[in-house]
């Protein structure tokens, strides 16, 4: 009887495991991209190009394209003059053209 219960336990135990499991895969690929963009944030470490283009990709998602225009070209300017290490890439200077498209002001991208 004694080891009945303890199989019992145990089991219980297995199943609540496997359910944990489970269910913390199935977040996982329902996850909110806000969090995916976290967690990768945090995985990065201390990379400037990395936050800088994850700032820009989040303005453009708020419709906030001027923003996003005004820091790609303060980070441009302060790594022409040595004050910044990374130099916008392709990704930085697409999320802002992103950004424009999203404020149904694609014009506003020429300016770049």
């Amino acid at each position: 009887s004694f080891t009945a219960k303890t199989g019992s336990v145990t089991r219980k135990r297995h199943l609540a495991e496997a359910t944990l499991i489970f269910s913390s895969s199935s977040t996982a690929t329902n996850e909110d991209p806000a969090d995916s963009r976290r967690r990768e944030s945090l995985s990065q470490g201390n990379n400037p190009l990395f936050s800088l283009n994850l700032n820009l990709d989040s303005l453009a998602q708020v419709g906030a394209a001027d923003r996003a225009q005004e820091l790609l070209l303060r980070i441009h300017a302060l790594h022409k003059e040595g004050y910044y290490e990374v130099s916008p890439d392709v990704v930085s200077y697409n999320s802002v053209l992103k950004a424009w498209k999203e404020d149904d002001q694609p014009e506003k991208a020429l300016e770049l």
